[in-house]
């Protein structure tokens, strides 16, 4: 038997790493097929991109799936807030989604089958508008985000590794306590001449972030988790508050991006961003009416 001819070692594909093939993994079955990305209708891609053979061809590719992910959180996000279940707010194309999507073509007379740009915009026109600005850019960013959430097992969400990758921290697991990830991310893409505080994913390192502040609407609060001395802690933005405790709206509470009621007998301290000139507003009081409190945080 002859043995199996090799390309040359010249010509072998460079390997574009563990972490850009997971990025990829946009469907149950790590293929992402028709309608994914505009102009490649009838693409394949697997999880090694066996079917590209030009580096710089892989490269467009993997911006474009990125850029699609975000235009499916967008999507999730509007079919949920019209009643139809995309599962978790992860950016990914799985069967849940699809189910949903197939939901609103049927309600809506369209074409049952692919997200078209058709149903697409349909979706995205026909959603609420749910979130009010608050001029406080980064909040905005954080309320966007709401039900941004860890996907279980082994697998990630792309989207809050992004925010990683996009700060330049070292971070490769969301069922790492990603709280302080959420408040880099929202303050750092949005306030880009802001210093963050060093070790930013550590929750009780905020404390040396910005200048001192008043609880306030958008406020970054810190507070002590296990015991007041330990090293342990959670961080959120300021969204209101009642007699006992603190609404908080912040990553990593009951693994996605909620609010939760935090008793204000375990803050640390609240810190305001040094190139936001005017404190924010506040205090807010909310009843928190069915509100539970505490509630997982990391």
């Amino acid at each position: 038997m002859l043995p199996k001819s090799r390309p040359p070692k010249d010509s072998a594909r460079p390997s574009l790493g563990r972490r850009n093939r997971e990025r990829v993994t946009l469907g149950r079955d790590d293929t992402f097929l028709t309608g994914a990305l505009p102009g490649f209708a009838c693409l394949t891609v697997n999880r090694d991109f066996r079917c590209l053979c030009h580096l710089k061809l892989r490269i467009l590719l993997m911006q474009l799936l990125r850029e699609r992910t975000m235009d499916i959180l967008a999507v999730q996000r509007a079919l949920k807030a019209q009643g139809f279940d995309p599962g978790p707010l992860d950016g990914i194309w799985g069967r849940l989604t699809a189910a949903a999507v197939k939901a609103f073509q049927r309600k809506n007379g369209l074409p049952v089958g692919l997200l078209t740009p058709e149903t697409e915009r349909a979706i995205l026109t026909n959603a609420p508008t749910q979130l009010q600005q608050t001029g406080l850019v980064w909040y905005d960013e954080a309320m966007r985000l709401m039900g941004t959430a860890e996907r279980p097992g082994p697998a990630n969400n792309p989207v809050i590794l992004d925010w990683a990758e996009d700060l330049d921290l070292a971070y490769g697991d969301d069922d790492i306590p990603w709280c302080g990830l959420f408040v880099a991310h929202c303050i750092g893409s949005m306030l880009q001449d802001e210093a963050l505080p060093n070790g930013p994913l550590g929750a009780r390192n905020w404390l040396k972030f910005g200048r001192q502040s008043r609880p306030a609407l958008g406020a970054v609060l810190v507070f002590w988790r296990v015991a007041r001395d330990s090293w342990q802690g959670h961080v959120g933005f300021y969204a209101g508050e009642d007699n006992d405790t603190l609404k908080v709206l912040g990553g990593n509470q009951s693994n996605r991006v909620s609010y939760a009621r935090i008793s204000k007998s375990r803050l640390l301290g609240a810190r305001w961003p040094k190139t936001a000139s005017t404190v924010g507003y506040g205090p807010i009081v909310d009843d928190l009416g069915g509100m539970a409190t505490g509630g997982s945080e990391a």
